[in-house]
């Protein structure tokens, strides 16, 4: 059966092998993937590719200008459309506000004013709020697409152990893991903007992708994307400190930093649901789609009991 299993990854994944035998005597490219899957989903395989999201954090977001602010985050998102609303409170300033985009609007809401601010309305204005809204959708994407290595294997090619190292946790205790580097196409970043428009049958452009996975556990304790088709290389590091049971079962990320083009952006940890230790990281949950509607502009509008945050996200 697992025979049978590692062969399936192999042809799934078409892994290439390491230019280092010594790599690769132990532990293949299709072994190294299917104990991270283990770890996240248990024994039964979660192939689908996750559609709709539902989290809670607390997050520390390092600004450019230094200094640092702490939030409590709820996020909702889903794929197809891409639609994401994060609602933002901050304890210290008592500000509630949301922010969200609904395929082709986005905006801003203060819960406590009722006031709204259409960002599309005015993208130059609202720039910087629009790259932290992108930096929104691409975490999502991240944090997923590397919480269910079922369905991402399929879409790696090129896979190789690429070395071995040791990576400390939240408490600074050791793990050997194993680096395996792939490529798949770019659906976070997509074409280079500054490049002409791409012509007719012309390939995606491509992410590198490398996972750095616990030879012991199988968790998941580093994720690098970087651009390979663009002029200026972008890139994004998740450093996984810790892993929890989430509210349906798996194992998720629990406790991360985010680097994006190395430098430290942000430092995120998953709020346990408010009648267990299960953290709220729900992959395809029912969601209500309404949530995602653009908020009526009109100034002053006061907040409806249905504005009010659940208990959980308090």
């Amino acid at each position: 059966m697992i025979t049978c299993l590692l062969t399936i990854f192999a042809m799934l994944l078409g892994a290439a092998p390491s230019d280092d035998p010594a790599l690769t005597a132990e532990r293949t490219p299709a072994e190294v993937l299917a104990n991270a899957a283990r770890f996240q989903r248990g024994d039964t395989p979660l192939e689908a590719r996750p559609e709709r999201f539902h989290g809670r954090f607390y997050v520390t977001i390092h600004k450019p200008e230094g200094g640092t602010v702490t939030l409590g985050i709820e996020r909702f998102w889903t794929r197809h459309p891409e639609r994401v609303l994060t609602r933002r409170q901050d304890g210290v300033l008592e500000s509630d506000t949301s922010v969200g985009y609904d395929g082709s609007t986005a905006w801003f809401q203060d819960h406590r004013t009722g006031d709204v601010l259409l960002y599309s309305a005015d993208p130059v204005a609202f720039e910087a709020d629009l790259a932290l809204l992108r930096q929104d959708l691409r975490l999502t994407e991240m944090l997923l697409e590397s919480a269910l290595i079922d369905s991402l294997a399929p879409r790696l090619r090129d896979v190789r152990v690429l070395r071995r190292e040791t990576l400390l946790d939240s408490y600074d205790d050791p793990h050997p893991v194993t680096v395996i580097s792939a490529v798949m196409d770019d659906e976070i970043y997509g074409p280079d903007p500054s490049a002409p428009p791409p012509s007719a049958g012309a390939s995606a452009p491509r992410l590198r992708v490398q996972l750095a996975v616990d030879d012991d556990t199988g968790a998941i304790r580093r994720v690098r994307l970087a651009t390979m088709d663009r002029s200026e290389v972008r890139s994004m590091e998740l450093h996984v400190k810790e892993h929890a049971r989430n509210t349906q079962g798996l194992q998720v990320p629990a406790m991360l930093d985010l680097y994006e083009d190395g430098e430290l952006s942000l430092r995120l940890g998953v709020v346990p649901a408010s009648d267990s230790d299960d953290v709220v990281f729900e992959i395809d949950p029912e969601l209500d789609l309404t949530r995602f509607d653009v908020p009526d502009s009109s100034a002053g509008a006061p907040p409806t009991d249905a504005d009010q945050p659940t208990d959980d996200a308090r």
